[in-house]
């Protein structure tokens, strides 16, 4: 039959279409609607790893700037910085490297240095001359292409800030900064810099656009994994004297600047108008409930007004620092609440949630005392419809969910926030359409939770694991299909939810209408990977004027974008302004559409 088909489209003989199978689908105008497809579904999740800040969210080009990179024997400074000459000439330590040429010359690069094109940066580094005598030679390349390039004799200089403006070339290639000194004595150079000449809040310029699409409600931050390790006082004060740290949950990547700390956490929230949530370190790499209570007693004196504090991260796993069973952690968590509310008695605690039987342990021990658990989601399919069952499977969890802590917390309202969820790229990529569908079934079934899942994210916000909503390497960003659904929900979905019937197993449908009445939103998931459908939305009495339809499609589920197609899977989007009374919103296979209708 194969062949025979295939022999008529050759000739010319087009074999019908299969007909889409038309459904209804009945929008509730008429009854009230109370609960909120709640904005904090659409938050954000920070931690250091993967140039998720460093790298990615934060303005700072130059990695390594505090010349922290474990050495090795063929890298004496490290992977990022070379030495030019003899490494027995060069030394490092407080956040500075020390040349000391004896009579001849030495110096020191830093390569794989990227800026957005055309932008005007300003480098900064702290100089020390005062035991030096002789010339410095320094250089900025672009690629083969020399940008700067200067030679002076050196003054003596006991110790201050040295600055220098270079525009950033118009196309991607590699930068190169290199410093060469001829002398007798030593050179100091000390945390060298080079940023954006103007930037909001210290965040990247490329990355700025796509954090202002998603408008995250809420962040997260340390981590993840980094929170276990961390210690907060690492992060605070004059940045330059910060000292760097080994990433002990990432040793892989570089060291730890701190360059991005507490304070600079609370300023990106502002910019963005996000609530800040803090995870403290529960008994990882030696921390205390003493130094958690500090920590709120800091933010509190600096006014930094965070009034969510989570307990810890994932501490049930064995790859966590602090690593323990549910009623030991549990135990923990009455000390940390004890001594955080002694410095702000009007904070929020959100615990470590995990399967049930662990949830069961720490809602008997703590339940009285905690807001919230955090609830963590990854799932592995290579299978399509396993994927789009997942959604699905997870939503029975969350109902046993809330019947235990109906049972363990009787009149007490723990919710939870599902602060972390992906898919991993082991099954389909996390920049594929089949990972933007799975994204749109989870926000459906975290809204039918009606106020269960008070808060969410999706992991991580930029880089991170490969799933972060925001890919940024090089100078370019894009926003991933996940992203899309991300942004498009954010900006689309607000309001009440109203029920949407649809006896369609395959069709997964979200209805949502504005505070004013005057605005009707519908998003369609069309799990099915073979069957077309075309849906007649019934709005009753409720007439439309106008729509605005947003489709995410494309030929295969493991379609993705990438920095070489970035826009691929580009959604298609069309305005109507006519024959909306009888509107037919088309739902191909494997596919998303959301569709604002106006009165």
């Amino acid at each position: 039959m194969k062949i025979i088909s295939t022999l008529l489209i050759i000739l010319g003989f087009a074999l019908p279409l299969r007909a889409a199978e038309e459904v209804t689908v009945r929008i509730d105008t008429v009854m009230k609607p109370t609960v909120e497809v709640s904005p904090k579904l659409f938050g954000g999740f920070l931690e250091h790893m993967h140039t998720c800040i460093e790298g990615g969210l934060w303005a700072e080009s130059l990695p390594d700037r505090k010349f922290g990179d474990p050495a090795t024997a063929d890298a004496p400074l490290g992977r990022f910085w070379r030495v030019i000459g003899d490494p027995g000439k060069v030394s490092r330590t407080n956040n500075s490297v020390y040349l000391s040429p004896g009579g001849g010359e030495v110096g020191v690069e830093l390569t794989g240095i990227y800026g957005v094109p055309g932008k005007r940066y300003r480098g900064t580094a702290f100089v020390n001359t005062e035991r030096f005598k002789g010339e410095i030679e320094f250089a900025f390349m672009h690629g083969e292409r020399v940008l700067e390039r200067g030679k002076a004799r050196v003054p003596r200089i006991k110790g201050r800030f040295a600055t220098h403006v270079v525009v950033a070339p118009a196309n991607t290639a590699a930068g190169t900064m290199r410093f060469i000194v001829r002398g007798n004595g030593t050179f100091v150079i000390g945390a060298p810099t080079l940023v954006p000449a103007a930037t909001t809040a210290g965040i990247n310029p490329v990355v700025l656009p796509l954090l202002k699409r998603l408008s995250p409600t809420w962040l997260r931050w340390p981590g993840g994994n980094f929170a276990q390790t961390y210690h907060w006082r690492d992060g605070i004060g004059p940045r330059n004297n910060r000292l760097p740290r080994p990433n002990l949950a990432w040793p892989k990547g570089p060291a730890e600047s701190n360059d991005f700390g507490t304070d600079e956490f609370i300023s990106v929230c502002r910019a963005l108008h996000a609530e800040p949530v803090i995870c403290v370190n529960v008994g990882g790499n030696g921390a205390t409930a003493k130094e958690a209570a500090e920590w709120v007693r800091y933010c509190k004196r600096r006014g930094h007004k965070v009034k969510y504090w989570e307990l810890g991260n994932e501490i049930y796993g064995n790859w966590e620092a602090g690593h323990t069973n549910a009623a030991t952690y549990a135990r923990n968590c009455l000390d940390y609440i004890e001594a955080m509310k002694t410095a702000d008695k009007s904070i929020r605690f959100i615990a470590v949630g995990h399967d049930l039987n662990w949830n069961r342990t720490v809602l008997k021990l703590v339940g009285g005392q905690i807001d919230y658990l955090a609830q963590h989601l990854y799932t592995n399919h290579s299978n399509f419809d396993g994927l789009m069952a997942e959604p699905l499977r997870y939503e029975k969890f969350l109902r046993d969910l809330k019947e235990l802590i109906n049972t363990e917390c009787p009149g007490r309202n723990v919710r939870v926030t599902l602060n972390e969820w992906n898919i991993n790229s082991k099954g389909f990529h996390n920049w594929s359409k089949a990972a933007a569908l799975f994204g749109a079934g989870m926000i459906h079934v975290m809204a039918r939770q009606d106020g269960f899942v008070d808060y969410a994210c999706s992991s991580d916000l930029i880089n991170g694991w490969p799933g972060g909503a925001i890919q940024y390497d090089k100078g370019r960003a894009f926003l991933t299909p996940p992203g899309d659904v991300l942004a498009i929900y954010r900006q689309r979905m607000p309001g009440k939810k109203v029920i949407a019937a649809c006896d369609n197993p395959s069709l997964d449908v979200l209805a949502a209408r504005s505070s004013s009445g005057s605005k009707y939103s519908v998003a369609v998931l069309n799990r099915d990977l073979k069957r077309d459908f075309s849906l007649a939305l019934d709005f009753g009495k409720w007439k439309p004027h106008a729509a605005q339809e947003w489709t995410l499609n494309g030929d295969i589920p493991a379609q993705k974008r990438d920095f070489e197609n970035p826009l691929a899977l580009t959604p298609r989007t069309r305005k109507l302004a006519k024959g909306l009374d009888t509107y037919r919103l088309a739902a191909p296979p494997h596919s998303l559409t959301v569709v604002e209708f106006r009165r």
